[in-house]
């Protein structure tokens, strides 16, 4: 796993680097300096920090509980290197923002081009102008993907089926020996970490399969014996899927190879396009 350095730990690190030669500028500068007193505290969720093209799953926080951002305000997501002068800018991306009943996610995708440590920032441009800026969250970039992405290879696991039980009507190894495209969800809802995603991920595969005539699937991750006690499913697809978090939906389309890698929440819009990527291949 790619550790994540908190907030804190980014001002230990700047120190250590002497990121001492730039001061708040918010002009067209490259260079920009970070502020401990910010209004909005970036969280990273999701888990996929390596080299190359990544899908980063955000949330907000702030001193006194997350921040409530208006909808018609735009956020902007920065990445910046971490260099002996200070942090010098190197992409930026406006995020979908995904709205659940209890929180806001940030969706924004990045090329990470070299490993080392990278910065995250949000700036948030409200309706009347004024700016809210984010502190900054040190990232520790890897050479390779502790998970599954986009090109590579699904996994022919056998798994559980029930002709009566939507998502269960066929096994991954089955419907890729059949050459037809997929999609599959990876959530054990009884032992899910994160809340209401897990039964949002599961209903979203369910309806947009059948919406777009395709092949849906749900596997656990995870069994709970009768003890209540959580054990790894006999297909050990945790392991043969690297699944670092759940839920976790995978498109994958009729030559066998992952086209979509989507880690924890996805908009119905986004998984629309990924499944329509694959329909008919």
């Amino acid at each position: 796993m790619n550790s994540l350095v908190s907030l804190v730990s980014l001002v230990l690190l700047a120190g250590a680097l002497g990121l001492n030669g730039c001061s708040g500028h918010e002009g067209p500068s490259p260079f920009v300096a970070g502020n401990s007193d910010a209004p909005l505290i970036p969280v990273l969720v999701s888990s996929d920090t390596a080299v190359g093209r990544a899908r980063l799953v955000l949330k907000l926080d702030g001193h006194s509980g997350p921040p409530l951002i208006p909808k018609d305000a735009s956020i902007t997501v920065r990445f910046l290197d971490v260099i002996p002068d200070g942090f010098r800018f190197r992409s930026q991306t406006e995020p979908e923002r995904v709205q659940t009943s209890d929180m806001e996610y940030l969706i924004a995708e990045v090329n990470f081009d070299h490993v080392g440590f990278w910065a995250i920032e949000v700036v948030a441009t409200l309706s009347g102008g004024k700016r809210l800026s984010s502190g900054r969250l040190a990232l520790e970039i890897d050479g390779d993907s502790d998970g599954l992405r986009a090109g590579d290879p699904a996994i022919p696991s056998v798994t559980p089926t029930d002709s009566d039980t939507p998502l269960r009507s066929v096994s991954i190894d089955e419907v890729l020996a059949r050459e037809q495209p997929f999609v599959v969800v990876f959530t054990t809802p009884e032992a899910c970490p994160n809340g209401n995603l897990c039964a949002r991920a599961i209903t979203q595969v369910e309806r947009l399969s059948v919406e777009l005539g395709l092949a849906g699937i749900h596997v656990s991750p995870l069994e709970l014996d009768k003890g209540s006690a959580v054990l790894p499913s006999p297909s050990n697809v945790r392991d043969n899927w690297k699944l670092a978090t759940d839920p976790w939906i995978f498109v994958v389309d009729s030559s066998g190879l992952i086209v979509g890698s989507l880690e924890l929440i996805v908009s119905d819009a986004e998984l629309r396009r990924e499944l329509a990527e694959v329909v008919g291949s």
